[in-house]
């Protein structure tokens, strides 16, 4: 290597490293400034942005959040995706909230609520004066963008319009690449020809360079890199798509399509056992449905039979064997990819288009605190649970299963300022539900336990465990606590040290209202009531593709007094 190259070198590995280690200053006003923070106090920020000689001074009422180098997470995932043994029980030590320690990063946000929400717990702690009157100023003008359905993409603040055109732009550009491969297909076949492929390599490299392209355009990071993942699939070049799936899993691991991607990248570079772990937590993320079973029981096909005897062979056999088996394969398999991902719409990729429109712009994905009601029912705030019909539950760490939701949401009578709260049932696990019956409404200064979660999963994962005491108990059973949740934190529970279910404090999930909603409590006796009404005049959601475990197939028990509920939403807002 010549002398200039290695200096070249030299200066891009300074310049990366420089790069990766610069502090991050977020503004109340959604822009960022990278460099380097000298000081900070309660009146401002020292800052030298980088490639600058000048320090520059930044009042502390416009700082939102200041991340130093390195902080991250504090060196922690934001949940582990290592699979638990799918024939063993759930750990039974009670360690379902363990492990939760994702916080809230700017730079990642894409929903302005996060930022109402965000503001709103500094305005709780901001004395009255000026700096309190700015920030709620911030906190007005966040909600204009609540209003305009504005997503943060590429470090901007998009409209409806401008998602428009970015998915505009996406199909143009798709299509281009559509339009190069076109000559590799055979007439017959609906295929491209890989002898042709080797040919006109050029083509072809020029084809998937255009879909990386299109890729870029789409307006959400989550989804955008499961494109790109299928695109580097469909290109067979297996290790690089096992990595971006391997990507996408990691940051959102409720989501079955990516777990699904990564076994199918697996399966072609012969890593047989991860690629069946991999499919056993897809069958797990979408129980009883047919696409999910056929994948698993063709990765065992495929595997060889010298590893029968490993962990992973006889984990997804066990799993396998659970389930009836489906009346017959769904027509054209061969042909199409259905991928197991949220919602509704198609997720489908044919021969005649390799990479078609998501029929979502982004994955939103939201997050409460749930709690088992009986034996294979838990109980959750339905603004957690949205439109969606099946919801993923954490029992453990590494161990994400889905639930159904039942199909109606049960309401507090009258009363129109309470919480509606939602059931979800879970096949093949069993609870030990929270005992809700006392003889008399907790006494004033009573010690309880409340349960914290916010609603968006991007304000953080972290569970609070707010131990506090009963200021007053009414007859009904209505309470008043010492501790609140804060502003974007979904309904949670109130227990007693022993666990009885004694209430439930509203969620503040409003970006509208002041201070994200009032702080109220529903009292234990309109709790019982609605509970009582839980077995009857209630269903799960039962969708076609779905086959039934058989009736011999083994329960595992789940410890624990709460779990978290996430459910992902589709969202299409740029029409």
């Amino acid at each position: 290597m010549g002398k200039m190259a290695r200096l070249i070198l030299a200066t891009s590995i300074l310049a990366g490293v420089a790069s990766v280690q610069a502090d991050t200053v977020f503004l109340r006003n959604g822009n960022t400034r990278k460099g380097t923070v000298v000081e900070t106090t309660d009146a401002h920020v020292r800052f030298r942005p980088t490639g600058a000689d000048e320090v520059v001074t930044i009042p502390a009422d416009d700082v939102l959040f200041v991340r130093r180098s390195g902080d991250g997470d504090d060196g922690e995932s934001a949940e582990p995706v290592d699979e638990t043994p799918a024939g063993d029980a759930v750990p039974a030590d009670g360690t379902a909230l363990e492990g939760l320690s994702k916080r809230f990063d700017p730079e990642t946000v894409a929903l302005p609520q996060s930022y109402v929400f965000h503001l709103l717990r500094r305005l709780d702690e901001t004395p009255a004066g000026a700096p309190r009157r700015r920030l709620a100023e911030q906190i007005e003008q966040w909600r204009i963008y609540v209003h305009d359905q504005r997503r943060h993409v590429d470090g901007r603040w998009l409209t409806r319009e401008q998602l428009a055109e970015r998915r505009e732009a996406f199909e143009r550009t798709r299509d281009e690449a559509e339009a190069l491969i076109a000559s590799f297909r055979h007439r017959r076949r609906d295929t491209w020809r890989r002898d042709k492929i080797r040919k006109d390599y050029d083509k072809w490299q020029a084809a998937l360079a255009k879909f990386q392209e299109a890729v870029k355009y789409w307006p959400d990071r989550r989804i955008g890199a499961f494109l790109k993942a299928r695109v580097h699939l469909e290109a067979e070049q297996y290790k690089t798509a096992a990595v971006h799936f391997d990507s996408c899993r990691q940051d959102c691991p409720f989501v079955a399509g990516f777990a699904q991607g990564y076994g199918r990248a697996l399966l072609k570079l012969e890593r047989y056992e991860d690629a069946l772990s991999a499919y056993v937590r897809v069958l797990r993320l979408w129980p009883g449905s047919v696409e999910a079973i056929y994948l698993l029981h063709d990765g065992l096909k495929q595997t060889p039979g010298g590893l029968m005897e490993t962990p992973a062979f006889k984990q997804a056999k066990a799993l396998l064997n659970e389930y009836v088996e489906p009346r017959q394969r769904r027509r054209h398999s061969r042909r199409q990819t259905t991928w197991l991902m949220p919602g509704d719409g198609s997720w489908t990729t044919t021969r005649q288009q390799l990479l078609p429109t998501p029929p979502a712009d982004r994955l939103i994905v939201r997050q409460g605190i749930a709690v088992p009601v009986t034996e294979n029912v838990l109980m959750v705030d339905a603004s957690v649970v949205g439109e969606q019909k099946r919801v993923q539950i954490r029992l453990a760490p590494g161990h994400i299963v889905s639930g159904y939701v039942r199909r109606r949401s049960v309401g507090f009578g009258a009363r129109a300022a309470a919480p509606v709260v939602a059931f979800v049932t879970l096949d093949g696990y069993t609870f030990r539900p929270l005992p809700r019956e006392l003889s008399e409404p907790p006494e004033a200064r009573s010690p309880v336990t409340l349960y914290g979660l916010s609603l968006h999963a991007e304000m953080g994962r972290s569970v609070r465990v707010i131990d506090t005491t009963v200021r007053e108990a009414d007859e009904d059973g209505g309470l008043t606590l010492g501790k609140s949740l804060l502003p974007g934190e979904a309904a949670g529970v109130v227990l007693t040290p022993s666990g009885t279910l004694v209430g439930m404090m509203a969620g503040r999930t409003d970006p509208m209202a002041p201070g994200g909603g009032p702080i109220q409590a529903i009292d234990g006796g309109h709790l019982t009531e609605v509970l009582e009404n839980v077995e009857r005049g209630s269903r799960a959601y039962v969708r076609y593709g779905r086959v039934d475990r058989k009736g011999d197939a083994p329960d595992r028990p789940v410890a624990g007094r709460a779990f978290v509920v996430y459910a992902v939403e589709p969202e299409r807002i740029g029409k």
